[in-house]
């Protein structure tokens, strides 16, 4: 969908002081921060899989943007599993 990044942003090696107020910055954050935190929660099963829903946080972003109608629809997917 054209939302990644090729390269790691700098800011997040110091990414708990960044507050995230942009489309493109929570398209990082969940890129770079959410996906390969929970990919490792899942699979060294230290976290509840229930307990972090993406969606209603990205819903903030995406919902008026068509474009990314289909990243909203894959969290909400990632959630109910």
């Amino acid at each position: 969908m054209g939302l990644w990044s090729a390269t790691t942003p700098a800011w997040v090696l110091q990414y708990g002081k960044r507050n995230i107020t942009t489309g493109e910055g929570f398209c990082e954050w969940l890129q770079f921060i959410y996906l390969p935190n929970r990919k490792t929660d899942m699979v060294m099963k230290t976290k509840d899989a229930g307990s972090d829903y993406i969606a209603p946080q990205a819903s903030r972003f995406f919902s008026e943007d068509i474009k990314r109608g289909k990243l909203l629809q894959l969290l909400i997917e990632l959630d109910s599993l």
